[in-house]
Protein backbone atom coordinates (compact mmCIF):
# COMPACT_ATOMS: atom_id res chain seq x y z
CA UNK A 1 0.00 0.00 0.00
CA UNK A 2 1.05 3.75 -0.32
CA UNK A 3 0.85 6.27 2.13
CA UNK A 4 -0.71 9.13 0.55
CA UNK A 5 -1.01 10.89 3.73
CA UNK A 6 3.33 10.74 4.13
CA UNK A 7 3.52 12.60 0.56
CA UNK A 8 1.89 15.54 1.62
CA UNK A 9 4.49 18.29 2.56
CA UNK A 10 4.45 20.36 6.25
CA UNK A 11 6.46 23.17 7.35
CA UNK A 12 7.40 23.43 10.61
CA UNK A 13 7.05 26.33 12.98
CA UNK A 14 8.29 29.31 11.51
CA UNK A 15 7.96 28.28 7.95
CA UNK A 16 5.27 28.14 5.98
CA UNK A 17 4.32 26.06 2.10
CA UNK A 18 4.81 27.60 -1.83
CA UNK A 19 3.80 25.52 -3.95
CA UNK A 20 4.84 22.67 -1.52
CA UNK A 21 7.90 24.21 -0.29
CA UNK A 22 8.69 25.26 2.90
CA UNK A 23 10.01 28.61 3.01
CA UNK A 24 11.05 31.18 6.39
CA UNK A 25 8.21 33.74 7.22
CA UNK A 26 8.89 36.99 6.36
CA UNK A 27 9.77 39.58 8.73
CA UNK A 28 6.75 40.74 10.52
CA UNK A 29 4.73 37.51 10.31
CA UNK A 30 5.56 34.06 12.22
CA UNK A 31 4.13 30.48 11.99
CA UNK A 32 3.62 29.08 15.96
CA UNK A 33 3.16 24.85 14.56
CA UNK A 34 3.56 22.47 12.15
CA UNK A 35 1.31 23.67 9.20
CA UNK A 36 0.35 23.62 5.55
CA UNK A 37 -0.65 27.25 5.15
CA UNK A 38 0.41 29.24 1.90
CA UNK A 39 1.17 31.84 4.12
CA UNK A 40 2.03 33.23 8.12
CA UNK A 41 0.17 35.21 10.99
CA UNK A 42 0.84 39.07 10.11
CA UNK A 43 2.24 40.68 13.91
CA UNK A 44 -0.31 43.67 14.84
CA UNK A 45 -0.03 46.40 12.74
CA UNK A 46 3.07 48.78 13.46
CA UNK A 47 5.22 45.66 14.66
CA UNK A 48 7.76 43.37 13.45
CA UNK A 49 10.02 40.78 13.79
CA UNK A 50 13.71 40.86 14.40
CA UNK A 51 14.36 38.28 11.74
CA UNK A 52 12.57 35.94 9.11
CA UNK A 53 11.25 32.46 10.05
CA UNK A 54 9.73 33.67 13.95
CA UNK A 55 7.63 30.92 15.44
CA UNK A 56 6.25 32.73 18.31
CA UNK A 57 3.44 36.27 18.57
CA UNK A 58 5.69 36.65 21.38
CA UNK A 59 8.56 37.69 18.63
CA UNK A 60 6.75 40.46 17.52
CA UNK A 61 8.45 43.35 19.47
CA UNK A 62 9.71 45.25 17.40
CA UNK A 63 8.28 48.44 16.03
CA UNK A 64 8.37 49.21 12.49
CA UNK A 65 9.28 52.56 10.95
CA UNK A 66 7.36 55.23 11.89
CA UNK A 67 5.90 53.62 15.11
CA UNK A 68 6.63 52.98 18.95
CA UNK A 69 5.66 50.00 21.09
CA UNK A 70 3.04 51.53 23.66
CA UNK A 71 5.28 51.10 26.85
CA UNK A 72 1.63 50.33 28.88
CA UNK A 73 1.26 46.90 26.24
CA UNK A 74 4.20 45.48 24.20
CA UNK A 75 1.57 43.94 21.83
CA UNK A 76 0.57 47.46 20.42
CA UNK A 77 2.29 49.71 18.42
CA UNK A 78 1.33 53.68 18.17
CA UNK A 79 2.37 56.04 15.12
CA UNK A 80 4.89 58.33 16.01
CA UNK A 81 2.90 61.91 16.90
CA UNK A 82 3.33 64.89 14.83
CA UNK A 83 6.47 66.65 14.86
CA UNK A 84 8.04 63.24 15.85
CA UNK A 85 9.69 60.36 13.87
CA UNK A 86 11.15 56.58 14.30
CA UNK A 87 13.50 55.72 11.41
CA UNK A 88 14.46 52.16 12.45
CA UNK A 89 13.08 48.94 12.99
CA UNK A 90 13.82 48.82 16.80
CA UNK A 91 12.25 48.08 20.20
CA UNK A 92 11.36 51.74 20.88
CA UNK A 93 8.62 52.99 23.25
CA UNK A 94 9.21 56.38 21.96
CA UNK A 95 9.53 58.44 18.97
CA UNK A 96 12.34 61.43 18.36
CA UNK A 97 11.17 64.74 18.70
CA UNK A 98 11.66 66.66 15.34
CA UNK A 99 14.63 69.41 15.27
CA UNK A 100 13.85 72.98 16.57
CA UNK A 101 12.03 74.28 13.37
CA UNK A 102 11.26 70.83 11.89
CA UNK A 103 7.66 69.50 11.59
CA UNK A 104 5.63 66.90 10.18
CA UNK A 105 2.89 66.60 7.97
CA UNK A 106 1.36 63.62 8.95
CA UNK A 107 1.75 60.99 12.04
CA UNK A 108 3.73 58.28 11.75
CA UNK A 109 6.67 60.14 10.45
CA UNK A 110 9.71 57.91 9.37
CA UNK A 111 12.63 60.53 9.82
CA UNK A 112 13.36 61.36 5.61
CA UNK A 113 13.97 64.86 5.21
CA UNK A 114 12.26 66.88 1.82
CA UNK A 115 11.65 70.15 3.55
CA UNK A 116 12.87 71.86 6.47
CA UNK A 117 13.19 75.62 8.02
CA UNK A 118 12.42 78.69 5.95
CA UNK A 119 16.67 79.22 6.05
CA UNK A 120 17.40 75.73 4.97
CA UNK A 121 14.92 75.03 2.51
CA UNK A 122 16.61 75.38 -0.44
CA UNK A 123 19.13 72.68 0.48
CA UNK A 124 16.42 70.53 1.59
CA UNK A 125 14.29 71.05 -1.91
CA UNK A 126 17.66 70.30 -3.73
CA UNK A 127 19.13 66.82 -1.26
CA UNK A 128 14.79 65.82 -1.62
CA UNK A 129 15.24 65.86 -5.45
CA UNK A 130 18.39 63.38 -5.21
CA UNK A 131 17.39 61.26 -2.79
CA UNK A 132 14.80 58.19 -3.62
CA UNK A 133 12.43 58.18 -0.88
CA UNK A 134 10.35 55.32 -0.02
CA UNK A 135 8.34 56.26 2.64
CA UNK A 136 5.65 58.11 1.92
CA UNK A 137 5.86 60.25 5.79
CA UNK A 138 7.82 62.70 4.98
CA UNK A 139 8.72 66.24 6.45
CA UNK A 140 7.34 69.01 5.49
CA UNK A 141 8.29 72.73 6.26
CA UNK A 142 5.95 75.02 8.80
CA UNK A 143 6.94 77.96 11.75
CA UNK A 144 6.85 76.38 15.09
Amino acid sequence: TTCVACARAVAPAGSYLDKGIGKLCPRGTYSSSLNTSPFCTPCAAGITTAREGSSSASDCTVAARGYYIDPNNATLALPCPLHSYQDQEAAVNACTPCPFGWRTKETAATGELSWGPAATQAAAAETARSLTCSATKLFVCGPE
